[in-house]
């Protein structure tokens, strides 16, 4: 895998703790619903009632399930294909570390020759 995917995939999480509102649609916590926290810091501003009283700062990226399901969907991203496109790559990635694995020991099994193979230019 890439390493900018892998250390992207590593800095998302699920928030805990809840954030009090989504930074997208301003969607508030509450059973059942879950964020994403995509560790980066915003600065959306805050939340406030008719009275003017402040309801929340919005400082950092989290997303309820729905708009990151709503993202996923504008992007046509499949999550199953993902995930196993993933386990491809790093089936891939395991295999072509093998294969240099192999060729070093090649490698190493000519220059152990009691008769020198001469190299081609």
């Amino acid at each position: 895998m890439s390493v900018t995917a892998d250390v992207l995939s590593h800095r998302f999480h699920m928030s805990d703790p809840l954030p009090s509102h989504c930074a997208a649609c301003f969607d508030g916590a509450r059973e059942g619903l879950r964020f994403v926290d995509l560790d980066a810091a915003i600065d959306r501003g805050v939340l406030a009632s008719e009275q003017g009283w402040v309801l929340a700062g919005i400082d950092d990226l989290h997303l309820c399930e729905n708009c990151v399901r709503g993202a996923a969907e504008v992007l046509a991203l499949k999550p199953q294909l993902v995930s196993e496109m993933r386990l491809q790559i790093r089936k891939l990635e395991a295999d072509a570390e093998r294969w240099r694995d192999y060729a070093r020991e090649l490698e190493r099994s000519l220059e152990r020759r009691p008769i020198a193979v001469k190299k081609r230019s």
